[in-house]
């Protein structure tokens, strides 16, 4: 791709790039750091974003949200997810001083899905069921054994999309990376 493009820019401008920058996230991020290895001379400069470098642990870490409601025989709706959601973001934005929709410190927050039990939601009403799914799935994928897998989700993630539910009655509708 690299060796291409140059040369496809030499014949249509007549001459070489001066700068070439890489930039990709995820596999592209991968692909980022793959290139800074192999190839050190072909970029000025590489931003690999959110590279996915551990496949073996992140793919199963992205079904965590599944496996709990399955386990738990409790699926959690989207508009649940979504009041979470927001609910995480509205209690940890103003800790930096500043209400503009963003939790500087995520890692910081401390936010509880139970707060929210008792909760109107549309025509649903947030249950201690709910809770109990939704404070696992944040704590992140473990073993039958309680062994840390993957790392936990910060609170202000957007719970829809990492433990999607579609249906009547509500199924799982995983993040599709995971059947790639």
């Amino acid at each position: 791709m690299t060796v291409v493009g140059k040369a496809l820019t030499t014949a249509f401008y007549g001459k070489g790039p001066r700068y070439s920058y890489f930039i990709g996230g995820s596999t592209g991020g991968r692909q980022g750091f793959t290139e800074a290895q192999r190839y050190p001379e072909d970029y000025d400069g590489i931003f690999s974003g959110c590279p996915s470098v551990n496949w073996a642990r992140m793919v199963p870490g992205s079904l965590w949200a599944q496996a709990v409601m399955q386990e738990a025989n409790h699926h959690v709706s989207k508009a649940k997810l979504d009041a979470a959601t927001t609910g995480a973001i509205a209690a940890g934005d103003a800790a930096d001083g500043v209400t503009d929709g963003v939790i500087d410190g995520p890692i910081r927050a401390r936010w509880d899905p139970p707060v929210l039990v008792g909760m109107s939601v549309g025509a649903e009403t947030f249950t201690d069921a709910d809770a109990a799914v939704l404070r696992q799935i944040l704590d992140g994928a473990r073993s039958r054994d309680g062994q840390r897998l993957w790392h936990g989700y910060t609170r202000g993630t957007n719970l829809s999309a990492v433990a999607g539910t579609e249906g009547t009655p509500l199924t799982g509708k995983p993040f599709g990376i995971a059947f790639e």
